[in-house]
């Protein structure tokens, strides 16, 4: 017997262009989703989305309060960064919070204080926030949706991470 051909799998789907498809479709205005308020998180994840969010963020590794970290963006995406290390990354980013502090400075402690969360969770599944851990699982994934490759697939992971004990 002749048998239809098999259609041919769709070929697999990049990590960037996954989360450009979920960023996408958590745009969408199907989903009824209530307008975000206006967050710290909120203004570094419109940053992240702008067309230059990737050349930003990394021209941020280089300069506080990332700057003692030897290539952060290895460091933080292959686990070669301590637990302490993490958890100075995340004191160094609480300090440029402030109010005080330029924006740029601020939004580069965002993002350095959740990335060294995530870091943390993915690499040495560690808790660095008293945050309850569904808010920052929630973070997480917002964030995932509008970084790039390698940090998307760093903060989606680490989302999804138990904490040991």
């Amino acid at each position: 017997m002749n048998e239809p051909p098999r259609p041919t799998p769709p070929a697999p789907l990049d990590p960037s262009a996954a989360a450009k498809s979920l960023r996408f479709l958590l745009r969408s205005p199907s989903l009824g989703a209530a307008r975000e308020p206006e967050t710290p998180v909120l203004h570094l994840k419109q940053r992240l989305e702008q067309e230059d969010g990737g050349a930003w963020l990394r021209a941020c590794l280089a300069k506080e309060p990332f700057a003692p970290l030897v290539d952060a963006e290895r460091a933080l995406t292959a686990g070669t960064l301590a637990l302490a290390e993490l958890e100075a990354l995340k004191r160094r980013a609480k300090r440029g919070f402030g109010p005080e502090q330029p924006r740029e400075l601020r939004l580069a402690s965002i993002a350095a204080y959740f990335l060294a969360i995530a870091a943390a969770l993915a690499h040495h599944r560690a808790r660095l926030s008293s945050q309850p851990l569904a808010d920052v699982r929630a973070i997480l994934l917002d964030l995932a949706t509008a970084i790039d490759e390698p940090w998307s697939s760093l903060l989606s992971a680490a989302a999804f991470v138990e904490p040991a004990g």
